[in-house]
């Protein structure tokens, strides 16, 4: 019955006669049961077809009787063809949870392909990698917010991108926003320039370049130096440098109104941060502290994040009277993580869909997970993730570099 059930309800039905094994005491092992079938249909056993994934019990034993046979092979089949390194993520003796686990998203990624005919290797990746991530990430942040009595998110472009979407599928109950805020708007509006030695010394030089393109102010090499080691400035080169940043600061501060952030309610969303320039700006300019949630600080990890949470926005340019401007012709692979982008996000967000009821995996799962794809990557893994590359550039006009790094990208 509850076979029968199930089929009625995939929209199956109008059947003859319904055998099963454990009725009838007859196996498609032995071959008995396609001999009471045949019996039954009192029809040449040549004009029957029968549809299985077992190349024994389903397709020898059945042509044996006779009966046509065809191989459909099971849907965890086609996913390890696909995707090898699931077979190291199992290992010899997997555990009950991992085989869930990649069992659950095998038939997922099946069922998506079906309804995504047009899907891309892209999609794929947003379908086991950024969706399982995103959503444990999502799942912490939203139950850790409820705890703290957030109800309202704001999520950083461009990490932010799918993780709101993620978070609307699971946690509809909060408020989000997804809002622009480039690094130079940070470091004029909020003067942040981090703790490293290396990060200060390239965001004083950013100061440097916007102070020389204002045609204004004329440093030779010496002061550049000073101001590089020591953050001192001329007097008049300050009195600029201090004119851009408050100019900065009431152009953050209006674009930020619109947003009704509340202290104690409002909690920041990022994908990352290694001067936490973003959290240090909203301080800034609404004056008190800022609560931030963040998936990787301080570390880059071995797969750029930046490329797995994109958006398919393009960098952006200014905001200018509380309206964010995009840069007109972003740099090739600006251009190209884009496009991907777009995919990943479909996939994470049906993944999403797919998942909403469940509880997250546990963090050692997902780490075994994500480190049996970057150790075993196939020829097809390789052609796609050679052009995947983040940008360690300020403003992202430059400085890209591949997001798997070289121990890994065999």
């Amino acid at each position: 019955s509850v076979l029968e059930r199930t089929l009625r309800e995939r929209g199956f039905d109008g059947w003859d006669d319904f055998f099963l094994s454990n009725d009838l005491q007859e196996q498609k092992a032995s071959g008995a049961i396609y001999d009471r079938i045949v019996a039954k249909a009192d029809v040449p056993p040549d004009r029957i077809l029968h549809i299985g994934d077992n190349p024994v019990s389903d397709i020898a034993r059945a042509n044996e009787k006779g009966v046509v046979a065809y191989l459909s092979p099971r849907v965890f089949d086609r996913f390890l063809e696909e995707c090898p390194f699931v077979r190291a993520f199992l290992g010899k003796a997997p555990s009950l949870d991992k085989r869930l686990f990649a069992g659950a998203l095998a038939i997922g990624w099946h069922l998506y392909k079906h309804e995504h005919p047009g899907w891309t290797y892209w999609n794929r990746i947003g379908y086991l990698f950024a969706g399982p991530l995103g959503c444990s990430y999502v799942r912490f942040i939203g139950n850790d917010a409820k705890r703290r009595n957030f109800n309202h998110l704001m999520f950083v472009a461009r990490d932010g991108y799918i993780l709101q979407k993620l978070s609307r599928i699971l946690f509809p109950e909060l408020r989000t926003d997804y809002f622009y805020a480039t690094r130079e708007l940070g470091l004029l509006a909020a003067r942040h320039f981090g703790k490293t030695d290396e990060g200060i010394r390239i965001r004083r030089q950013f100061c440097l370049d916007k102070l020389q393109g204002t045609g204004e102010i004329r440093l030779d090499k010496a002061d550049s130096e000073t101001y590089l080691s020591s953050g001192v400035l001329p007097g008049a080169a300050q009195a600029v440098l201090d004119e851009m940043t408050a100019d900065a600061a009431r152009e953050a501060k209006h674009y930020f109104a619109q947003f009704d952030m509340r202290p104690g309610r409002t909690a920041l969303v990022d994908g990352t941060s290694t001067h936490f320039t973003i959290q240090t700006l909203l301080q800034t300019v609404l004056g008190y502290e800022v609560f931030a949630y963040y998936l990787f600080t301080e570390t880059p990890p071995e797969l750029g994040k930046a490329f797995l949470f994109g958006a398919p926005d393009p960098p952006l340019k200014r905001i200018t009277n509380g309206v964010a401007e995009f840069k007109d012709d972003p740099p090739f692979f600006e251009r190209y993580k884009m496009g991907c982008s777009e995919a990943i996000s479909d996939g994470a967000v049906a993944h999403a869909k797919s998942v909403a009821a469940d509880g997250s995996p546990p963090d050692w799962m997902w780490i075994d997970w994500f480190d049996s794809f970057l150790d075993n990557q196939t020829a097809e893994d390789r052609k796609w993730m050679s052009l995947a590359r983040d940008s360690v550039a300020i403003g992202h006009e430059s400085g890209y570099k591949p997001v798997i790094t070289p121990p890994h990208f065999k």
